[in-house]
């Protein structure tokens, strides 16, 4: 236990590794009956969000820290579906596996960050305690801008789905805000398409126009109207 603890505190790649072998190790010695402690899901949080933190300061181009990252996730879904409480995903598990996708130049980070979001959708329709807040859609709608070529439309279709979940739920934590609506248009301004600009103030006029008519609650600020110019 000392020595996972340690491992974490290092906070490279190689000691991340090597705490989440010895998380695996401790898993497989209780299920043998070698081990009388089993780790939950906390301590599979605690090397996650390790594994985020790596991110910021990878500089090995053959390994993932989120890839890793997904794989805990993978686990803890595979182990909670077998009936193992201790090792159900949190609200906490989620989030941090889509925000160290959100984090990563992976080519394949947008796609990857979305996914991670479409399961925390799913899961949250049996698990009250896990809630898909603004900054889960945001992030995930804002990664898009690393595609100047499908980033447009998919980031629009994650904010019409937000804006769907939100009526449906009525959850205020789940409810786009200006900062969805800067993402989105963030997008649009990295896009190749050569009518973007016209896609992106059409959106926010429809924006402002269901404001005003009390459709809607989105108030766009002065840096909405920037990524317009």
């Amino acid at each position: 236990m000392f020595d996972f603890i340690a491992l974490l505190k290092e906070g490279t790649t190689f000691e991340t590794d090597a705490a989440a072998a010895l998380l695996l190790e401790m898993e497989e010695k209780y299920a043998s009956g070698e081990n009388a402690f089993r780790p939950d899901i906390y301590m599979f949080n605690t090397v996650m969000n390790a594994w985020q933190q790596c991110e910021l300061s990878n500089t090995d181009t053959s390994l993932s820290p989120s890839r890793k990252a997904e794989e805990l996730l993978d686990y803890v879904c595979k182990k909670s579906e077998e009936g193992v409480e201790c090792l159900a995903p949190n609200d906490l598990t989620f989030s941090i596996c889509l925000h160290s996708w959100c984090k990563s130049s992976h080519r394949d980070a947008p796609k990857r960050a979305e996914n991670i979001l479409r399961r925390k959708i799913k899961s949250s329709k049996d698990n009250s305690d896990i809630v898909v807040s603004s900054m889960d859609w945001n992030s995930a709608i804002a990664k898009w801008r690393e595609d100047p070529v499908e980033g447009p439309d998919r980031a629009r279709k994650l904010f019409e789905k937000m804006n769907q979940w939100y009526i449906g739920s009525g959850d205020e934590r789940s409810a786009p805000n200006e900062v969805t609506v800067n993402s989105l248009l963030d997008v649009y301004a990295k896009s190749n398409d050569k009518q973007s600009a016209e896609k992106a103030e059409a959106i926010l006029n429809e924006i402002i126009r269901s404001y005003k008519s009390g459709e809607g609650d989105i108030v766009p600020n002065i840096v909405s109207k920037a990524k317009l110019i």
